[in-house]
């Protein structure tokens, strides 16, 4: 039995046991796509907010940044958690966090699988996660806003995710990361960092925003695909190739990690 095998066998354990967190976790990001489509459909005397793609013409500065710094934060911060299985049941505690994941682990190396076939097996459920995730995020938004998208064109939407996609699939392989390799002192070290990445990033988005009176990245990122079309697929690439390194990466280090 080959590592795809193997994959595919420890896939068909893992969503027949838990099957029940993924519809859980795709209702989370459909009422997350609720949440999001809000200020994308705000109007102003000329049009959308976003998908106008001038939200830097909005009457209300203070509004427009706002709105642009909460779209942001929503798309920097919570699309790389979109590789996981996001339920009401996670743990408050990152050490039980990460004895839940001790534990599969034992799970995963008392069956007759190479280390390899199981990484291969977390890789594809994190880009399964991601895909469902982002088809239910999306496609709430633009059924909620259809009428929006009279100056946006349907694969300019598309070139659009691409590259949100590409961006989760880069840093949540990180998360993947924490959760079968870490120990419990470097998961904190980890999870630090990961709020430390974030947290720049939105630091730099607001000064960004104020001090050159700028939209939100997420309004940029759609003036980037208009201008420059082969820019999405470059970046869903370059999302792929890194979350293909960050499984590498586990690869190496799960043949030596502790259980406990």
């Amino acid at each position: 039995m080959n590592a795809n095998q193997e994959a595919r066998r420890l896939l068909h354990f893992e969503w027949k046991r838990y099957w029940p967190d993924m519809i859980i976790s795709c209702l989370s990001a459909f009422f997350l796509g609720l949440l999001a489509v809000m200020p994308l459909i705000g109007q102003t005397d000329h049009g959308p907010f976003l998908f106008q793609m001038s939200i830097v013409e909005a009457d209300n500065p203070v509004e427009r940044h706002v709105t642009g710094l909460f779209l942001d934060i929503i798309f920097l911060g919570l699309f790389p958690l979109f590789v996981l299985v996001l339920t009401t049941r996670m743990p408050v505690s990152l050490v039980k966090t990460w004895e839940i994941y001790a534990q599969r682990l034992a799970v995963a190396r008392t069956m007759p699988l190479s280390t390899r076939g199981f990484v291969r097996a977390r890789t594809f459920q994190g880009i399964t996660m991601v895909l469902l995730h982002f088809v239910v995020f999306f496609g709430t938004i633009y059924l909620v806003s259809q009428a929006a998208f009279v100056t946006l064109p349907f694969f300019t939407y598309l070139s659009f995710i691409a590259i949100w996609l590409g961006y989760s699939l880069a840093v949540g392989g990180w998360f993947i990361f924490m959760e079968w390799v870490s120990g419990k002192r470097s998961l904190f070290v980890h999870l630090g960092l990961y709020l430390a990445f974030v947290i720049g990033l939105i630091v730099f988005d607001m000064w960004r925003m104020l001090s050159q009176m700028n939209s939100s990245l997420v309004d940029q990122t759609i003036r980037l695909v208009n201008q420059y079309p082969w820019i999405s697929p470059l970046t869903l690439l370059f999302g792929c190739l890194v979350l293909f390194g960050w499984s590498l990466l586990i690869e190496k280090r799960l043949q030596t990690r502790e259980l406990y």
